[in-house]
Parts: structure tokens; C-alpha cells; sequence
């Protein structure tokens, strides 16, 4: 499998083709509103930009593809920010705009700050130590893996 990967980049960097053009892999998303589901939407971005790097070499880019993949009240908070950008001119745009769009990092930063949990650590903390095996020992596990996580 680790063979066929290397295989595949090589021939994507041959051609000029992004690995994403060759492995086709889904678009994350659609995101809402949920904080709990927040961390694994922007990571599942980043993977999907990281397949891309020509073609979302600029974070413009990767914050307009993040904003395709929202819906809901995530899309109603970002959607004005995106007209903002796409219909106007860099110094006739909101501050906020220009910020968020200068940087991907800048773009997390706004929508963990718009949807994400106030303090993550404690709120993890506070589930860590109400976790109950209800299921199975993989499903306890990996719960308890991406609430530990939180911790760091």
C-alpha cells in the first residue's frame, strides 16, 4: 500500500499533477454549526489541502474551499465574509475579511473563535471524567483518544 502511495507521487510530480488529481479523495465536510465536530472538519481540510498543494497553494484559496464545504449557520456566519471578499476590492473590504483570508491559520483561528468550545481543556476534562463504556472498547477508546487530545 506505502509502495502504491509513493508510486502514485511520483508519477502526480512527473506529470504535474497533485496527488488529489490522482487519488480523487472526498471533500470534507459539510460542516454546521457543531462544536464538537469542529477539530475533525479542519482537520479533515487540512489533509484534503495537503493533497492539493498546487492547486491551494494560497490560503485564499483554501479558505474559499473550506467555505464551500460549510452549511447552515456555519454558512451563515461565513457567507457575508466570502461576498465580502469575492465582490470586493482589497482596501474597500472589511478588516475582518482581509485577515481571515491572508492567512488559513487566521481562517481557523475566526471559526474556532465563532464555533468552537470557550475552553476546550476543561470542557474535555469535564467529559473525560463522565465517560462510561456504553458500547464497545474501540468506540470508548477513541473517544476517549480525541477527548485526551484536547487536553494537549
Amino acid at each position: 500500500m506505502e509502495e502504491e502511495q509513493q508510486e502514485q507521487a511520483t508519477t502526480a510530480a512527473t506529470i504535474k499533477k497533485d496527488l488529489g488529481e490522482i487519488l480523487r479523495p472526498r471533500a470534507p465536510g459539510p460542516y454546521n454549526e457543531s462544536p464538537g465536530a469542529l477539530q475533525g472538519f479542519l482537520t479533515q481540510l487540512r489533509a484534503y489541502h495537503r493533497q492539493f498543494p498546487n492547486k491551494m497553494e494560497e490560503s485564499s484559496v483554501k479558505v474559499l474551499h473550506a467555505g464551500g464545504c460549510m452549511t447552515g449557520v456555519a454558512l451563515a456566519w461565513f457567507e457575508p465574509i466570502m461576498r465580502d471578499y469575492l465582490n470586493k476590492e482589497k482596501d474597500d473590504r472589511k478588516e475582518e475579511t482581509n485577515t481571515i483570508f491572508e492567512s488559513y491559520d487566521k481562517f481557523e483561528k475566526a471559526i474556532k473563535k465563532a464555533f468552537g468550545t470557550v475552553d476546550e481543556a476543561r470542557a474535555a476534562k469535564y467529559y473525560i471524567d463522565g465517560l462510561k463504556q456504553k458500547g464497545s472498547a474501540s468506540d470508548y477508546a477513541a473517544r476517549f483518544r480525541q477527548l485526551a487530545s484536547q487536553l494537549n
